[in-house]
């Protein structure tokens, strides 16, 4: 039997494995080695420190958030679908998340989630480019993420664990079209854009209400 080549890699997915199921809490070099199965030394080898392998757990779970945009949650709205996978993952993978955005929250992690969606915007050639301007896009993408975290956050401490994909999407829906019906009233151009008018995407869920 080949002898287990105890590298970054291999490190780096046994620790998201653990992490996914017990969380980053208490998390130490020789409880991750015990999971392993090794001793705690390829862990100090491959990365210096449980400080340098946790920060670098934090970018891998980012990584698997942008990788979760580009999997398919509803149909036909790539923004919104974007927005809703960020939530599911905080729903699949509560531990994780609650690591990279709850317990230890970073500028630089949430921009790279920000740049992600606006790229679907471009990619997809959504109106909202020519509806704002670079600023007005920036602003409004921040408080979309604010939402997103507002709900991913409620369903990390259990309120929405059980939320489904429609219950987000619909949620997501209201309150980004409400968000882009302000950006749009305050330039005073919202009469211009019918499809973002009052009662377009009328209120049908409640978010304290519904049994998702």
């Amino acid at each position: 039997m080949p002898d287990i080549k105890y590298d970054k890699e291999l490190i780096m997915k046994k620790l998201i494995e653990y992490a996914t199921d017990n969380g980053f809490e208490d998390l130490s070099a020789r409880k991750l080695a015990t999971y392993i199965g090794c001793s705690v030394m390829p862990i100090y080898t491959a990365y210096g420190d449980m400080g340098q392998l946790i920060e670098a757990a934090r970018e891998r779970i980012v990584d698997l958030i942008i990788s979760y945009m580009d999997k398919e949650h509803i149909e036909g709205n790539p923004m919104l679908n974007a927005a809703i996978a960020v939530v599911c993952f905080a729903r699949d993978y509560e531990y994780l998340y609650r690591e990279v955005f709850i317990n230890s929250a970073d500028k630089k992690s949430i921009q790279r989630i920000i740049d992600k969606m606006h790229g679907y915007i471009v990619s997809t050639g959504n109106t909202m480019q020519n509806e704002l301007n670079a600023e007005e896009m920036e602003v409004f993408l921040y408080k979309v993420w604010i939402t997103i975290q507002g709900l991913a956050s409620m369903v990390c401490s259990g309120l929405l664990r059980h939320a489904s994909n429609e219950f987000i999407a619909d949620a997501l829906l209201e309150m980004g079209t409400n968000l882009l019906r302000g950006t749009l009233f305050d330039k005073g151009t919202l009469s211009s854009y019918k499809y973002y008018g009052p009662m377009v995407h009328p209120t049908q869920w409640d978010i304290m209400g519904e049994k998702p």
